[in-house]
């Protein structure tokens, strides 16, 4: 499932913008800073599964923005296509379209990693939490124990 922008995510949950940055930086969200673009990259499956969003909302929320998108990727690729083979230039166009493509295969990559290292994060800190609590246990129980002793 493709990541969603801060603007994203707050259109979905009816929050402001800055809010929805507050809470990244409290880590009451998971969120990735995007290498390609200003902001941060965040995965909308935690909303989903904290009952914030339905996946039908999000589902019809993506396919209105890709519709949007379609419509803005067209007339600008389109115009690079024509300004390139006005100049008689297509090798050029290639090239930049095989760069292009090698670009999303990085970044696809990045963004399986990115995410796999934000699991990583997220198991570990909730295993610290339960050493914590595991401590202390043991230090109730040796308090337990001298108290006992002391009888």
């Amino acid at each position: 499932m493709k990541n969603l922008s801060v603007k994203d995510i707050a259109e979905l949950l009816a929050q402001n913008e800055e809010t929805i940055r507050r809470k990244i930086r409290d880590g009451k969200i998971q969120a990735m800073k995007s290498y390609n673009r200003q902001g941060y990259e965040i995965p909308p499956q935690q909303f989903i599964q904290d009952g914030l969003i339905t996946e039908e909302r999000l589902e019809d929320y993506l396919g209105q923005k890709e519709q949007e998108g379609q419509e803005e990727d067209s007339v600008s690729w389109l115009d690079i296509v024509k300004e390139y083979e006005a100049r008689g230039e297509t090798g050029q166009l290639e090239t930049v379209l095989k760069l292009t493509q090698a670009m999303d295969q990085i970044y696809d990559k990045r963004m399986e990693r990115s995410l796999y290292s934000a699991s990583l994060m997220q198991k570990y800190k909730k295993a610290e939490e339960e050493i914590r609590f595991l401590d202390s246990q043991i230090e109730q129980i040796k308090l337990y124990i001298e108290l006992i002793k002391k009888k």
